[in-house]
C-alpha cells in the first residue's frame, strides 16, 4: 500500500538488501518497491549478489495467484456493497466531499466507485496515480520471482493468496475515514515522496525511510499503519525465523516500509539475536 513505492542514482555500493545471521545459519532480506519505471533497471548490485546466492526466494506473497482474474473476482465481490448502500453512506460528509473533488479533478465519475468499499476505492486510486507518474513495469518482487523461475529457484512467500486477501480486505475496516483521508493525502504528495522514497529505497537509507516516511504515517495514520505494516511484520516474524533451520539460504523480498523501525522486520529479528548487515557490492 500498501502499501508500498523519480530520481536516477549514480552507481553505489550500497542497497536495500541485508544479510542476517546466526551463527552458520543466514538468509538475505531485500526490500522491494512494487511498481517501477524502465529508469531503475538494472537495479543494484546487492540484489544480485544475494539472488546468486540463495536457493529459494521469498516473496510477501503469491503473484501469479494475486494477479489471476480469480482472485480479482474475489477482491471485487468482498470489496462490493452488497447491501444496497453506497460508499458515501460509510464515509463522513467531509471525508466524502473530499475524495468527490479528487475525483472530479481527475475528470473521473464518482459514481464508477459508489458500491466500492474504502479497501478498494484507495487501492485503486494509488495504483492510478503510480501509474500517472510512470511507474508501470513490474517491481523488485515481480522481477524476482521471474528470474527464480528461469533459474529453477523456488519460491516460496509469507502470506498465502487467502491471507492476502484477508489482509485487504481488513485494511483500515476499523477507519474506513482514516484510510481515505490518508490516501488522499498520500497522492498530494506522491510525487516528491515517491522520489524521496525512491533515494532511500536505491541507497538503503533505513534511518530516512524511517524519520521522512514512516514516522509521519503512523502518527497522521496510526490505525492504518499498524494493519497495514507493523501487525504484518509481526505475523512474518515466526516465519522468517523457521528459514534458519534449513540448510537452503532464503532471498526474503518485502515491501521496503517494512524494513525500517522498531517494528520493522529487521529490527524484529536483531531483537531475537540475530546479526544484520548490509550487503553491499
Amino acid at each position: 500500500m500498501l502499501v508500498a513505492t523519480l530520481i536516477v542514482v549514480a552507481p553505489t555500493y550500497s542497497a536495500s538488501v541485508w544479510k542476517v545471521s546466526k551463527g552458520d545459519s543466514a538468509i538475505f532480506v531485500g526490500g522491494t518497491l512494487h511498481l517501477l519505471s524502465e529508469g531503475d533497471y538494472p537495479l543494484p548490485a546487492p540484489y544480485e549478489i544475494a539472488f546468486d546466492k540463495a536457493s529459494s526466494i521469498v516473496l510477501e506473497t503469491d503473484l501469479d495467484a494475486v494477479n489471476s482474474p480469480a482472485f480479482s473476482q474475489q477482491l471485487l465481490q468482498q470489496l462490493s456493497y452488497s447491501d444496497g448502500s453506497t460508499i458515501q453512506s460509510h464515509l463522513s460528509e467531509d471525508t466524502y466531499s473530499a475524495l468527490a473533488s479528487h475525483f472530479a479533478s481527475r475528470g473521473w465519475p464518482i459514481e464508477s466507485v459508489k458500491l466500492f468499499k474504502p479497501q478498494l476505492v484507495s487501492l485503486s486510486l494509488t495504483i492510478g496515480e503510480l501509474q500517472r507518474l510512470g511507474l508501470t513495469l513490474e517491481g523488485v518482487d515481480a522481477h524476482y520471482a521471474q528470474k527464480a523461475k528461469d533459474a529453477d529457484k523456488t519460491l516460496a512467500w509469507l502470506e498465502s493468496p487467502e491471507q492476502q486477501l484477508a489482509f485487504i480486505v481488513a485494511m483500515g475496516e476499523d477507519d474506513p475515514d482514516g484510510l481515505i483521508q490518508y490516501t488522499l493525502e498520500d497522492i498530494k504528495t506522491l510525487p516528491e515522496n515517491l522520489s524521496l522514497m525512491k533515494e532511500y529505497w536505491f541507497n538503503g537509507d533505513l534511518k530516512g525511510m524511517s524519520t521522512d516516511i514512516l514516522d509521519v504515517f503512523a502518527t497522521d495514520y496510526p490505525e492504518v499503519y499498524k494493519s497495514i505494516l507493523v501487525e504484518r511484520n509481526h505475523n512474518w516474524l515466526p516465519h522468517l525465523i523457521s528459514f534458519f533451520e534449513s540448510d537452503e539460504v532464503e532471498f526474503v523480498l518485502v515491501g521496503a516500509l517494512h524494513l525500517p523501525g522498531n517494528d520493522g522486520v529487521l529490527a524484529l529479528l536483531e531483537a531475537q539475536g540475530y546479526t544484520v548487515e548490509k550487503v553491499k557490492g
